[in-house]
């Protein structure tokens, strides 16, 4: 049985101290100069929590997606109550997911602000790996949100937007944006009701708020190799896999016949990262603004507020 023990001092600007130990006791023991590692984790995470509250605050700002609709239904049949309180529920399921898209994107920043300078990979990395594990979940939360936008509206609209035969346990998968937009289409052609045409319309152009984004192509892109592709390289390029050109380059003789094709093969990066973390960051950010105006709109919808 090993032990650490933690005394903390903490004096902050007025003169007032504070003093705080914890022993954290544990089975294995700590192996012999792996002592200032564990010591210069507690720092850089110290550090880094007590900078994620101002980044958080630094991002744009949303309203509480979950209040109490203040809407008046008068059901005509069981589905309208359905309709209703299931859309009350997912915008408390988006509330929750943007709640842990600006505390993802507000840690990721802490911790670049902590990372180490002008070293190697080796002496970074622990805060790279906690920068990017952050980011990267930040970056699944901010799609699940666009995701959930597809089943407000099914779930707000019912079975009529989408079509969709729930034994089957897959079903969601047909909630896609682009099957969302065919259906607000479709429905908007068949409306007899002007009021509900323009509704649909106002819908439909909210949906492309995001797409407007500068930063749109890359944060998809990245999103697509992160859940799918080889892993973009961000701020090392020597973390990123080398893989060779399958295709080559052809081979033609003196007259332009083709007799064969060459192959240029690498061992290591030969370019920059795919990304720094700033750019990468810095579009992220602004297309999280998007994601929350079209949020913003949708809520002030008579059909949502």
């Amino acid at each position: 049985m090993s032990q650490i023990t933690i005394n903390i001092d903490i004096e902050n600007s007025g003169g007032v101290t504070s003093t705080l130990k914890k022993v954290v006791a544990f089975e294995a023991d700590v192996e012999p100069g792996r002592e200032s590692v564990l010591l210069d984790q507690m720092i850089f995470d110290l550090r880094a929590e007590l900078l994620t509250g101002t980044h958080w605050a630094s991002l744009p700002p949303a309203p509480q997606f979950a209040q109490i609709s203040n809407q008046t239904i008068s059901p005509m049949q069981p589905m309208d109550m359905i309709n209703a309180w299931n859309a009350e529920g997912i915008w408390q399921e988006i509330q929750n997911s943007y709640l842990q898209v600006a505390h993802s994107l507000a840690r990721a920043r802490a911790y670049k602000d902590v990372e180490p300078r002008g070293v190697s990979i080796q002496e970074a990395y622990y805060c790279h790996s906690q920068k990017m594990s952050a980011l990267n979940l930040g970056v699944f939360f901010l799609v699940k949100i666009q995701d959930l936008v597809v089943r407000l509206l099914f779930e707000s609209f019912g079975s009529e937007m989408i079509k969709v035969d729930q034994s089957d346990p897959d079903w969601p998968k047909q909630l896609t944006l682009d099957n969302a937009k065919k259906g607000l289409k479709r429905l908007c052609r068949l409306s007899l009701d002007q009021r509900s045409s323009d509704e649909l319309a106002a819908i439909l152009k909210m949906l492309e708020a995001p797409v407007n984004a500068a930063s749109q192509v890359i944060v998809v892109r990245y999103r697509n190799c992160l859940a799918h592709r080889v892993m973009p390289s961000v701020d090392y390029a020597e973390l990123a896999p080398v893989l060779q050109d399958r295709a080559g380059t052809p081979v033609c003789d003196a007259i332009g016949n083709l007799i064969g094709t060459s192959w240029e093969l690498c061992i290591r990066p030969l370019a920059p990262p795919d990304y720094t973390f700033d750019e990468l960051y810095g579009a992220i950010v602004e297309y999280l603004g998007y994601v929350i105006s079209m949020l913003n709109q949708l809520k002030q919808m008579p059909r949502f507020d």
